[in-house]
């Protein structure tokens, strides 16, 4: 399981991501820049909250 898994369970409490949320997640902590659109608000803050906890610094 890596980092990104662990995170969404430990500290969001989810077992799996939905689809679109893990790709958007690993691009974004590749350093590049994205861009996402998701059905419902609530998906968007939640993607992007995910740096921080898996940020060295």
């Amino acid at each position: 399981m890596s980092g990104i898994d662990n995170t969404l369970k430990e500290i969001f409490g989810f077992d799996k991501f939905k689809p679109g949320q893990k790709q958007v997640v690993e691009t974004i902590m590749a350093g590049t820049s994205a861009a996402s659109i998701f059905p419902t608000a609530r998906e968007n803050p939640f993607v992007i909250s995910y740096q921080p906890f898996l940020s060295k610094g």
